[in-house]
């Protein structure tokens, strides 16, 4: 969530007050809002509109409210947009919108992603019209919209924020699964007015896969090859010798978990149950669970098996299959429940160390389980969603983090101080760093980062601003360097996490902080005191956007224009000079 509250903070704020009162209905509104629909929403004479949008772009929240326009809009000043709101689940980028919707004709005005948090609010739009295509929506009847993607486009100098649709999709399994109670027949569904254009439309949306611009999991295999995985099916596969390879998979799925084995085989998954092996002969094979389970971590096992670690109905379930008989029979070998702990197939609670649990104050319920490796030694970080609002659970909720040993004979055991008390583990080259992440109530909502020393078994944060004037004495607040007028401590936020080539020597991509937003400038910068120190590296970056470190490549600094396009650049010479390795194509 930090990243998040940052972002929120950096970029878009209001008064609280203010907020509040246009919430509240106290100005003049041209919307009307439509919340989900539920088994006790009267229909009356209305029609039910549904419809998804998956986030493929670099916003930092899901789309929650869809707005369309009637056909009869001028007609009368009376007249006003329903406004669909999405309900909670799923989780993830992946927005799902049933709402009962008055009988006419329509096109889609746009999408919107807007929530309140404390004294801030984000917003984000994305308009429609009638390029999208227009549709009808009548009494009783389920008119089914299926898929938006929303991303950014690049143009010259500037990206714009764009939406399309995927023709000829539904949404009757999310229904299924979400909104069991609404009466969904394929014979019977509305859609989209035939236009023509369609095979456009699809053109469209299958550049779109195959020029991703946002990644969910990074994973470097033992071979030595860095596997990237996001929405829309994607894979991208970096071999040693530099070179680039693309897949994509039949899916439109968010892949977030990735693990490799020693055979060479591939194993990715994500949200709406997404599951496909790459086996040792290059073949794909669907091993997708039910759609809604969420798989959130990854691992193969020694015994030529597969641990699978899911989230299914707001409970952590650990799945075990066996590979090498083909399409394997998963087995459920332990499960999280908040009100438990961990407990066997036989619903036996584990005797794992966990202090003994008491009555929660609020709803919870397992929001991941992730397996981390640190010094050779597995962990499970089982993640816990507090709803903030009832028994409603948001994309803004805290999250706070359990961690558990796994040990070599399967038993599961609490390890609350071990990883310094990390939030979270990752590689960033020759070290690890841990990240602590900022609750709701952090003064800065700023996550830290730790670096892992190994000469003292300890985590060292790694600071976060630039000194400028190194030789000052103390009570200078101000020097001149070069000929220019600078602060003696100049602040920064990482846009990425730093890369160290070195236990000690590293670089790392940052934005210094600012009121304005449009005063924030980007830096490269380098270390070799392991982040206690920084010195900025007078080099420009390869491109507009493209900011990001790839932390797993160590050898040079990779860039890559996350949210806003696929290229990837690199430098050997600290960045004075890049190559461009490996580039978007551009639609």
């Amino acid at each position: 969530m930090s990243n998040l509250f940052q972002g929120i903070k950096g970029f878009y704020f209001a008064a609280l007050a203010a907020m509040i009162f246009l919430l509240a209905g106290c100005l003049p509104s041209d919307v009307n809002m439509k919340p989900p629909i539920t088994d006790k929403t009267p229909i009356n004479n209305d029609g039910i509109v549904v419809a998804t949008v998956i986030n493929a772009g670099g916003s930092s929240l899901p789309f929650n409210q869809l707005t369309l326009t009637p056909k009869n809009i001028n007609v009368s000043k009376g007249n006003k947009y329903p406004r669909l709101v999405s309900l909670n689940d799923p989780d993830g980028n992946t927005s799902l919108f049933a709402s009962a919707i008055p009988p006419g004709e329509y096109t889609v005005e746009s999408i919107r992603s807007f929530f309140v948090i404390g004294e801030y609010f984000y917003s984000l739009w994305a308009t429609g019209g009638v390029d999208l295509g227009v549709f009808s929506v009548a009494p009783g009847k389920v008119t089914d919209l299926g898929t938006f993607i929303y991303y950014r486009k690049v143009e010259g100098e500037k990206y714009s924020d764009k939406l399309i649709r995927i023709p000829q999709t539904n949404n009757q399994e999310l229904i299924k699964h979400y909104r069991p109670f609404i009466k969904y027949s394929p014979t019977e569904v509305l859609t989209w007015n035939e236009d023509g254009s369609d095979t456009e439309r699809f053109s469209t949306y299958v550049s779109l896969s195959q020029n991703p611009t946002l990644f969910s999991a990074r994973h470097m295999s033992d071979g030595g090859s860095l596997f990237l995985t996001g929405k829309l099916g994607t894979i991208l596969e970096r071999i040693p010798n530099g070179e680039w390879k693309q897949e994509t998979l039949d899916t439109n799925a968010d892949l977030r978990a990735i693990d490799t084995d020693h055979k060479g085989q591939l194993l990715v998954g994500g949200d709406q149950g997404a599951l496909y092996l790459r086996d040792e002969n290059a073949q794909w094979q669907d091993l997708s669970l039910d759609i809604g389970t969420e798989v959130t971590s990854i691992q193969f096992l020694s015994s030529g098996e597969a641990a699978i670690y899911t989230v299914q109905n707001g409970n952590g379930v650990i799945l075990h299959g066996d590979l090498n008989k083909g399409i394997p029979e998963w087995k459920k070998v332990y499960s999280y429940r908040v009100s438990k702990g961990w407990v066997d197939v036989n619903d036996q609670i584990l005797n794992t160390g966990e202090p003994a649990f008491r009555p929660p104050k609020t709803w919870q319920r397992v929001e991941s389980l992730r397996v981390e490796n640190f010094l050779g030694q597995e962990y499970v970080r089982v993640g816990i969603k507090k709803a903030s609002n009832g028994k409603t659970f948001t994309v803004i909720d805290s999250v706070d983090y359990k961690l558990f040993k796994l040990s070599s004979d399967n038993k599961i055991i609490y390890e609350p101080n071990a990883l310094g008390r990390m939030d979270g583990i990752m590689d960033a080259g020759k070290t690890s760093i841990g990240i602590d992440i900022a609750g709701f109530w952090s003064w800065t909502g700023k996550d830290s980062f730790h670096r892992y020393d190994a000469n003292s078994d300890s985590w060292v944060k790694i600071k976060t601003y630039i000194n400028n004037c190194p030789k000052a004495k103390n009570k200078v607040r101000r020097c001149t360097v070069n000929g220019q007028s600078m602060k003696r401590i100049e602040d920064f936020d990482f846009i990425a996490t730093p890369v160290f080539v070195s236990p000690e020597k590293g670089y790392a991509s940052v934005r210094s902080i600012d009121i304005d937003p449009e005063q924030r400038k980007s830096y490269l910068l380098s270390t070799t005191d392991g982040g206690d120190t920084w010195k900025k590296l007078n080099v420009e970056f390869p491109a507009k956007f493209c900011t990001d470190i790839v932390p797993e490549i160590d050898d040079r600094i990779m860039l890559y224009c996350a949210g806003v396009s696929g290229d990837f650049y690199e430098s050997t010479d600290e960045g004075k000079t890049w190559k461009h390795v490996r580039q978007h194509q551009y639609f």
